[in-house]
């Protein structure tokens, strides 16, 4: 019975699905934020609040591999350290690639980091994701139910 209020939808939180690319950067990173590009600065600002869920993606053409979930801290944007950035990180101290296309304008940053890569959760693409760096999870629309993996992950998993 106990175990049954643990695994209780959080529809609460907003889910966000961050597209991580091909995931060599996500998995190389030292410090726990994601970069994303100026472009995304409107949805952050407006969408993203203290609590709420990142899931962080593999791109596979037509659908998405959930590789990683967090929880969302702060932000840091490049606008607000115009002369001496004071928060934000350098892609080198990342350990990101400079080969790759992940920006690094805006950091998100995140706590309980969980890996499921393991797990094999998919999500499905549509035209509006084919180039989204992130969006909004919606299960009518995406498929899966990153709700319910949501709360199996915080009940039986361990933060990394």
């Amino acid at each position: 019975m106990e175990k049954d209020i643990f695994m209780i939808e959080n529809k609460t939180k907003l889910h966000h699905i961050i597209n991580v690319g091909n995931g060599g950067n996500y998995r190389k990173s030292v410090f726990p934020f994601w970069g994303l590009s100026k472009n995304m600065r409107t949805y952050v600002n407006n969408y993203m609040n203290k609590g709420d869920v990142l899931w962080f993606c593999q791109d596979f053409e037509k659908e998405l591999k959930v590789i990683g979930m967090a929880e969302y801290t702060h932000k840091y944007d490049i606008v607000d350290e115009p002369l001496i950035p004071m928060n934000i990180i350098e892609r080198e101290k990342q350990n990101w690639d400079e080969n790759k296309i992940s920006s690094n304008e805006i950091q998100i940053n995140y706590r309980e980091i969980y890996d499921t890569s393991s797990q094999n959760i998919r999500i499905k693409k549509c035209w509006s994701h084919q180039t989204a760096e992130i969006f909004t999870y919606n299960s009518s629309e995406d498929g899966g139910n990153l709700y319910k993996h949501y709360g199996g992950f915080k009940f039986y998993g361990k933060p990394l």
